[in-house]
């Protein structure tokens, strides 16, 4: 996977699997631990992507 974009909050960040062609966002749900805790990836739709992400 490749990161194509970081949200403006800083903590989330929009990544590309060319494999399979799907979209993922990285976040960091338990962001009150230290670090912001363990990142999760979460399947978005392309139309997410495109408008969270504006690319």
């Amino acid at each position: 996977m490749r990161k194509l974009a970081t949200a403006d909050d800083g903590w989330s960040e929009l990544h590309y699997d060319d494999v399979t062609g799907r979209y993922f966002e990285k976040t960091y749900p338990e962001s009150d631990q230290h670090g912001g805790g363990q990142p999760r990836f979460d399947e978005v739709s392309e139309t997410f992507a495109r408008q969270k992400y504006q690319f």
